[in-house]
């Protein structure tokens, strides 16, 4: 009787202990399921924050991919309503620039259905940078090209559309990088150092150096088109006929004027783009303020030609030179774009463009300029038949990224992000 009742008194005690034990343990388990369950829900409230703040810039990004020359900056078609959402709300706060062509953000996303007392809050600050490939490419061609004479250099981003071969001797690209769409060939004596990086999908020949990188792709690229709509709606002067554009600057004045016939208009910080259907537009003179002429052949008309006939400077820079905060210049053309004067040298500054693949489109007519210069500070998109002159200069233009002449083609390009 004493072994049996000494045994159940045991007994208890241990059952005690094993039920502390399991308490314990079972305790500890729901207290870190609780604890993961929490941080799980915290985990799925800030990505789901994070993702509405990331819709909001991709709507943006989006927005201006659609079109490259509506106004990035036009608050009508900026301004977005606080969006609900099934479980939380985003918002946007923006600061463009205009000036500088660029637009500063901050989008917002709220996890809750109390979108003034969200249970989790990201936001999203980012820079969007709007560059015209017009600008951002010392050369440019949609097409084959080729480098004949000796001595050349290149400055800036080179865009060949096609094939390029080398003839002349001692070729240089100084910065890049270079994008070939086809083979890249030096021939006949030629000879190319390109000091930046090479993107070819052709094959690569002859005496060419490549200090950087030599990659066997190409980037995906699209061509600038223009919207020839876009000018319809936004220039500031339309002309159907030929026309003489005179640009003029009084030393102190903050703003400057164009004469386009005989009206003469004054240059409005916001920029001023002149239209020419169907007609040649002749300009040259002193550009105060940012300033396109375009000229266009439609509806199966004729003309579509821009003429300089004198030398083509800034205002701030007292001196042909660099786009600056206060002037720059473009000039697009359907057909030609053509650099004449008589037995002087001359001198202009500006993008030019020549939306036409099929022709030559630039050229340089000078009668008598036997040992004089032609010399551009900016950008082309096609070979120069030169003619006339007995030296020729093509500087790139690094600015016009900055501070870009108005109604270009521009494509978004996101330069800062961060999320906290």
């Amino acid at each position: 009787m004493h072994k049996y009742k000494n045994e159940n008194g045991m007994a208890l005690p241990a059952v005690i202990a094993v039920m502390l034990i399991v308490f314990t343990g079972a305790y500890f388990a729901l207290s870190r399921s609780s604890l993961e369950l929490r941080s799980s829900l915290m985990t799925r409230k800030s990505r789901t924050a994070s993702a509405l703040a990331n819709n909001v810039a991709t709507d943006l990004l989006r927005q201006f991919s659609q079109n490259y020359q509506e106004n990035h900056y036009d608050s009508a078609l900026l301004a977005r309503n606080p969006a609900l959402y099934g479980k939380g709300f985003s918002s946007l706060s923006l600061r463009p620039n205009s000036n500088q062509h660029f637009l500063a953000f901050d989008a917002e996303g709220a996890y809750g259905e109390d979108v003034n007392q969200p249970q989790n809050r990201k936001r999203i600050s980012g820079v969007i940078k709007f560059i015209s490939d017009m600008t951002t490419f010392g050369t440019m061609s949609n097409g084959n090209f080729v480098t004949t004479p000796n001595n050349v250099t290149y400055v800036g981003k080179v865009w060949i559309n096609g094939t390029w071969t080398v003839n002349g001797a001692n070729t240089v690209v100084q910065g890049g990088p270079v994008f070939v769409n086809g083979n890249l060939t030096a021939a006949g004596g030629g000879s190319l150092t390109v000091n930046g990086n090479l993107y070819r999908t052709g094959a690569r020949a002859g005496a060419i150096a490549v200090n950087g990188s030599d990659n066997t792709f190409v980037p995906q690229m699209t061509w600038p088109s223009v919207d020839r709509t876009f000018y319809d709606a936004n220039a500031n002067v339309t002309v159907s006929a030929n026309a003489n554009l005179r640009f003029d600057y009084v030393p102190g004045s903050s703003t400057g004027t164009v004469r386009v016939g005989t009206h003469t208009f004054v240059i409005p910080p916001s920029g001023f783009i002149i239209y020419g259907k169907n007609c040649t537009l002749t300009s040259s003179g002193t550009v105060r303020g940012k300033v396109t002429v375009v000229s266009l052949r439609v509806s199966g008309g004729a003309g579509g030609n821009i003429v300089i006939d004198g030398d083509l400077k800034y205002a701030t820079a007292g001196s042909t030179s660099n786009a600056n905060p206060n002037d720059s210049f473009g000039a697009i053309a359907s057909e030609n774009i053509t650099w004449q004067v008589n037995n002087k040298d001359l001198y202009v500054s500006g993008t030019y463009f020549v939306d036409s693949p099929g022709v030559a489109g630039m050229n340089t007519n000078c009668a008598g300029c036997a040992n004089k210069t032609f010399s551009l500070f900016g950008t082309r998109n096609k070979q120069i038949a030169a003619a006339g002159f007995t030296n020729y200069t093509v500087s790139f233009d690094p600015n016009l990224d900055t501070f870009p002449p108005p109604g270009l083609p521009e494509k978004p390009s996101l330069v800062s992000w961060r999320i906290k």
